[in-house]
């Protein structure tokens, strides 16, 4: 079967949602968008979780200047701030033995992770190795200077900081990933741990799409989506007759293709000749844990014991 839309847009996540948003709005609405998932969002995966959402992918809005998702955020009052993830006086760490470690030590364990993972731009981009081999060396040198545990904890600390950063980078080793493409990095001005409160960052289709704060002038992007299809080619000889390829026996004819798609997905498309690079993966897993109940039984003594339902 053949069908010829105007406009083809190849992926329904953010990018793709948002573009297909601005021509609708441009009065281009001869379009369709193909989906390969049964849902729209891509990296932005929220999904309900008990009595509360999670998301799978997407989470925090990392800056308030120049940031396109705080621009649209704010002006409803849609997030706020989870600066006490950045509080070192409010972490308290725990060795493999049970064993919890004072908070003075606790708080200079996570300063010293900031400082280190902070370091000036131009210390980053001199560095030629891998950012596990800088942070490593940061780390020793911190401790011959200021010895503030015994050898083998701060062999513990290392380790954990390496386990922690991996989380942060979405890398299998801190030596996959590179100093000076950390450098190079722009972090947005203002707060990084800005969260949806009981939203989850799916929030910002709903703004893009304008079902937010009602659904009065929604644009029906929705309807023009075609989940389940997973495109096989792109036949781009004839510029004016793009013929795109599904999974489901269809062909579409347009005018115009646009692709958006992560680096997994192009490296199945293009080859060498487009002068793609393609780099390492880099890839997260999370475990969300839910309790029914549960008894807090520790020796806090500001914490009685106590049975609550639907904590997670």
């Amino acid at each position: 079967m053949s069908k010829e839309p105007k406009i083809v847009i190849i992926g329904a996540g953010a990018a793709g949602i948002s573009a297909a948003c601005r021509l609708f709005e441009g009065g281009l609405r001869d379009i369709v968008i193909l989906e390969a998932k049964d849902r729209i969002g891509g990296r932005i995966f929220t999904t309900d979780f008990a009595d509360n959402v999670v998301d799978l992918g997407a989470q925090w809005v990392h800056g308030e200047v120049d940031n396109i998702v705080h621009d649209l955020a704010k002006e409803h009052k849609l997030l706020e701030s989870s600066y006490n993830l950045n509080d070192t006086n409010r972490h308290v760490f725990v060795d493999a033995t049970g064993q919890l470690l004072s908070q003075t030590e606790s708080s200079k364990i996570w300063a010293l992770y900031y400082t280190i993972s902070n370091a000036e731009e131009e210390e980053l981009t001199q560095h030629e190795g891998s950012h596990g081999d800088f942070f490593i060396r940061r780390f020793h040198d911190y401790c011959t200077k200021n010895r503030f545990t015994s050898s083998k904890r701060a062999s513990e600390i290392l380790e954990w900081m390496g386990k922690f950063d991996n989380s942060i980078q979405c890398s299998d080793t801190w030596f996959d990933v590179s100093s000076r493409g950390l450098a190079e990095y722009k972090c947005c001005d203002g707060d990084l741990l800005l969260n949806w409160k009981n939203r989850g960052f799916k929030t910002v289709l709903s703004l893009l799409m304008h079902e937010y704060p009602n659904d009065s002038n929604a644009i029906p992007i929705m309807e023009k989506i075609r989940f389940c299809t997973e495109v096989k080619t792109i036949d781009y000889r004839n510029p004016e007759n793009i013929i795109i390829t599904t999974n489901v026996g269809e062909d579409y004819h347009a005018d115009n293709a646009i692709l958006f798609a992560g680096e997994a997905t192009h490296s199945h498309y293009y080859s060498t000749v487009h002068g793609a690079v393609m780099t390492g993966f880099r890839e997260a897993d999370r475990l969300v844990e839910y309790y029914g109940s549960y008894s807090w039984k520790g020796d806090d003594s500001s914490n009685e014991s106590e049975e609550t339902p639907g904590k997670q």
